[in-house]
């Protein structure tokens, strides 16, 4: 399928669902750097991220599709990225399209499956756009991570699906999707053969996914916890409710102020590692979750009427930062000796 079918398949679809009265502009230059988040990295690691971002559309006075050069979106996109993107930044070539958005409203509005539709609009097309352009111009050759959250996590699903079947000479080089912070389902995975959900700490060209939530989620409606989620433990790498002990936490990217444990939302910085962590975790299989103690640290909630009481959907990626970084390589040197039959030392990260 030519590059040029498949824009024009995404305009057509983007035509039946844009929003009567939405200014939009056009698909994104991304040859230009302002429409990166942070701009072109630096390459001085042996491997890439291409990581797309949480939702940053929550003004209410937007539209359901908030266009990719929006001010308050990106200002929003800004303020949670760093956070959530910080493994990535820290050790990998990260490059993070601004693409347009759903609005948060349509999360609560839609169900699931909906919503996985509605993404498939404008949202998809910038995302196919931004991807022709890394691979095309920015990749190198190098292997690369899928990574997201949140709504950026739903649009790597979609990624997955669609535009990696169609480009089986990038999936090739995909070391591992990490698609934390909205669920991947056993459904998805048998709609989708191709996709391999990662079995432990080490494997390649899977699919990597977990929700983070307190003991008291256990009943609660959390709008990125599906029916039928499948999660992987991000501390000890298992798929079983073997419990990890807050001594295998690497450093949690957040602070402590007054027994309330919090993550700062702005780039990694060694003030704001915080290790030891005292946070424990342990899958609860049922669910699809993985749920979090702090012992008598409080950790703090996110949005409470959207991801339940101790919804910590904010931290999914900040509680487990030095883990992340730790897996991020060994998955990549586990992907040059599998594929290159070059020896793991001679792999370089970002920092």
């Amino acid at each position: 399928m030519s590059k040029s079918f498949k824009i024009l398949t995404g305009m057509i679809l983007f035509a039946s669902l844009l929003v009567p009265g939405a200014a939009f502009a056009e698909v994104p230059d991304y040859s230009l750097a302002s429409n990166w988040l942070d701009g072109f990295p630096a390459i001085n690691a042996s491997v890439d991220t291409i990581f797309f971002s949480t939702t940053g559309a929550e003004d209410t006075k937007l539209p359901d599709i908030v266009s990719y050069d929006n001010e308050s979106m990106r200002k929003g996109v800004a303020l949670y990225t760093f956070n959530n993107a910080s493994p990535f930044l820290k050790t990998t070539n990260c490059f993070i399209p601004f693409y347009s958005q759903s609005h948060l409203r349509n999360f609560v509005e839609k169900t699931p499956a909906e919503m996985e539709e509605f993404e498939k609009g404008r949202q998809f097309q910038d995302a196919c756009a931004a991807l022709d352009y890394y691979f095309e111009n920015l990749n190198g050759g190098r292997p690369f991570i899928l990574a997201g959250h949140s709504q950026g996590s739903l649009l790597s699903k979609i990624i997955l699906s669609d535009y990696m079947k169609l480009h089986p000479e990038y999936y090739s080089r995909m070391v591992a999707a990490y698609v934390v912070g909205y669920s991947v389902t056993k459904e998805d995975l048998k709609k989708n053969p191709h996709w391999k959900f990662a079995a432990g700490s080490g494997d390649t060209g899977v699919v990597i996914s977990w929700n983070t939530e307190g003991p008291a989620n256990k009943n609660a409606k959390n709008l990125v916890v599906l029916d039928g989620a499948i999660s992987i433990n991000p501390m000890n790498w298992k798929r079983d409710e073997t419990p990890a002990p807050a001594s295998e936490n690497l450093g949690s990217f957040a602070k402590i102020s007054s027994g309330l444990m919090y993550s700062p939302d702005e780039k990694f910085t060694k003030e704001n590692l915080l290790y030891p962590s005292p946070i424990e975790a342990q899958l609860d299989t049922e669910r699809g979750v993985v749920v979090c103690r702090a012992g008598d640290i409080k950790l703090m909630p996110t949005f409470a009427a959207a991801f339940g009481p101790e919804g910590y959907h904010a931290d999914d990626y900040a509680y487990f930062f030095g883990n992340i970084c730790e897996n991020i390589k060994l998955r990549t040197q586990n992907w040059y000796k599998l594929n290159k039959g070059i020896n793991p030392q001679e792999i370089i990260f970002a920092d």
